[in-house]
Order: structure tokens, then C-alpha cells, then sequence
């Protein structure tokens, strides 16, 4: 049973793109019709505890809208009730100050990148002001047009690389190349859109408010990402180069991401 105590998660490999859910962190679920157009939309969404979104499964033409519904079926709460008891958001803490030697030592000595969260745990210190303690060290501010150029320039290149984008519930990864870019304006919005028959990213670039470039140290040799993030510092989106364990930083990736810096 992967619901109940503990810190219970999966991950799933479909094709290009890679899932990481983290249970703990699902409060609701809804079976979900909606009309567009002459068709319905069917959808499964997932929200946290305080109501905000984890993740939406939509069918598509070829779905197994049988299995869809005896799902439903299966899984339906007795209680439909037109009210949730709903909870105010975690608010987390951080240490008013840390040894930042200490940090950029602990850092220094890194030998995976999955061992980046656990290194801000320890020093209970946020990520973005993690990224300031490192600037001049293992980060650069870059400039916020930085994600636009490198999805245009892998497109350009056909450079393979991997889009992290996700929340406390569930993480996306997209690993490979993107071809379809195409920037689009509606109203005071500003997207940038991935639309490949594989991958779709839809990024308000209006939204992001600063950009990192961020270096860890591995067994295998630096590994460089770009860190985007919106107004309230908190992350948006990470782009690295394609690369798995054991293997060096593509330096195709480590060129065009370095050409960034302001």
C-alpha cells in the first residue's frame, strides 16, 4: 500500500518524460467531465491539502474510457460532499543564520546532485538564498531571457536536455530534445511553448522574476543547471543538459549555458 504512514513515493518512466510523486503531500482527488466544444473532457486531479493543484491526467481519443470509468467506480468516496475541509498551506522555516563557510565546504564536497536537497536540509536554509551565499562560487545570476535562449538554441541544435518542472506533490521530467518553440503573447501574458507530438511546455515568461546558473560537483565532473524562479523566490523550472549517471556534462550544454552569464 504506497497511501497511509511514511514518506511514500514512485516514479514512472513514460517515453521522454519522467514522474516523481510524493504522497504525502496529496490531500484530494476528483473525477473530473468538462464540455469543449462538441467534446467532454475527462480528467482525474489531484490537489494537496490546501487545495492547490498536484497534477491533472486528462484522457485522449484513444483512451480505455472503460477502465476510466470503473476506476471511478472502484475508487469513489461514499461522502460527496459540496464542501472540503481544507488546510492553510505549510509554512516553512529556515535558520536565521548559517555557518556559510561551512555550507560552501558542505557543498564543494557534493558527490551527486540528489544530494543538493538533503545538503539544504541539513543547513536549514532556503534554496534561493542558498543560490546567494554561492554567487561568485558555484552560482551567477544570469538574465531572465536565459530559459528562452537555451530552448531556442536546443532547438536550433537538436541538444538534448532535461526540463525539471514540478511542486511538493508531483515532479515532471522532460529528458531529450525540443523542436517546436514558439513564443506567443496573449494579453499582458508572455508564453514560451514547447509543442512537440511527444512533450508540451507552456512557461509565462512574465512570471519569472530571476535566473540562476548553478553548479554541483559530482563523481562525475561539474554538473551545471539553469534555476528559474517567479516573484516569491520560489523555483519554477531547472534545465540541465541530458546526461546519466556516470556520465560527463554534455559540452555542447556547458558552452551555451556559461555564454549566458551577465
Amino acid at each position: 500500500n504506497i497511501f497511509g504512514k511514511g514518506d511514500h513515493r514512485i516514479g514512472t518512466v513514460t517515453g521522454p518524460i519522467e514522474t516523481r510523486v510524493f504522497f504525502k503531500n496529496w490531500g484530494y482527488a476528483f473525477a473530473h467531465t468538462m464540455e469543449q466544444g462538441d467534446n467532454l473532457l475527462k480528467s482525474i486531479q489531484v490537489f494537496d491539502k490546501s487545495g492547490e493543484a498536484i497534477t491533472k491526467v486528462y484522457l485522449q481519443p484513444d483512451s480505455n474510457h472503460k477502465a476510466y470509468q470503473q476506476l471511478i467506480e472502484d475508487f469513489k468516496a461514499p461522502a460527496q460532499q459540496a464542501t472540503l475541509n481544507v488546510r492553510p498551506p505549510e509554512i516553512l522555516t529556515y535558520a536565521d543564520k548559517i555557518d556559510q563557510k561551512a555550507f560552501l565546504q558542505a557543498w564543494g564536497n557534493l558527490q551527486d546532485t540528489h544530494n543538493f536537497f538533503p545538503l539544504l536540509q541539513k543547513y536549514s536554509v532556503h534554496r534561493y538564498h542558498a543560490l546567494e551565499i554561492a554567487a561568485g562560487t558555484f552560482t551567477d545570476k544570469l538574465n531572465n531571457t536565459a530559459v528562452t535562449t537555451i530552448l531556442e538554441q536546443a532547438s536550433k541544435t537538436a541538444l538534448p536536455i532535461m526540463i525539471f518542472a514540478g511542486n511538493r506533490g508531483n515532479l515532471q521530467i522532460h529528458q531529450g530534445a525540443v523542436s517546436k518553440v514558439f513564443p506567443m503573447l496573449r494579453g499582458e501574458q508572455d508564453w514560451i511553448n514547447v509543442l512537440d507530438p511527444v512533450f508540451n511546455l507552456h512557461l509565462r515568461r512574465d512570471m519569472i522574476s530571476h535566473s540562476w546558473l548553478v553548479k554541483k560537483p559530482t563523481q562525475d565532473g561539474m554538473v551545471t543547471s539553469v534555476e528559474i524562479f517567479g516573484h516569491d523566490k520560489e523555483m519554477i523550472a531547472q534545465l540541465f543538459g541530458l546526461r546519466k549517471p556516470g556520465q560527463a556534462e554534455l559540452t555542447d550544454w556547458t558552452n551555451l549555458v556559461e555564454g549566458l552569464k551577465c
